[in-house]
Order: structure tokens, then C-alpha cells, then sequence
């Protein structure tokens, strides 16, 4: 539940940070949705590894708790 919440949030301002910052430099499309996810799952993976797991085992909950969002309906 906590990861999914995490996920949730940090996924959603990582995106609308990623986006931002792409649309702004004027990058193109995958770039820009490839910065949103970086951003995205860097702040679903931090609150994770901050609870004590190891990178792999938080990477692996960030992608089981995160849907791949920037690719449905981001423009």
C-alpha cells in the first residue's frame, strides 16, 4: 500500500516535472517522456529505499506499483 502511494505521488509530480522541463528545453517526444519517467521513478524509488530495501528490490516494487502512464495520453 505504501509503495502504491508512493508510486502514485512521486510518479505524478516526476512526470508533470519531466514534461515540463522537456516541453520547455524543446525536446521531442521521447525524450521528453523518457525524462518524465526518470524523474517519475526516482522519486517512487527514494521513500522506498529510504525504508531500508536494497536498489534492486525498491526498483522492482517501483515497476509492480507504477503503471506506465506517460505513455497513455501525455502530450
Amino acid at each position: 500500500m505504501s509503495a502504491t502511494l508512493h508510486c502514485l505521488t512521486g510518479c505524478a509530480i516526476g512526470e508533470v516535472w519531466g514534461m515540463v522541463i522537456g516541453t520547455a528545453l524543446g525536446w521531442s517526444d521521447g525524450a521528453t517522456i523518457a525524462l518524465a519517467f526518470l524523474f517519475g521513478y526516482s522519486l517512487t524509488i527514494a521513500p522506498v529505499l529510504r525504508s531500508g530495501l536494497p536498489l534492486r528490490a525498491a526498483v522492482q516494487i517501483a515497476l509492480a506499483a507504477g503503471p506506465a502512464s506517460p505513455l497513455f495520453g501525455v502530450r
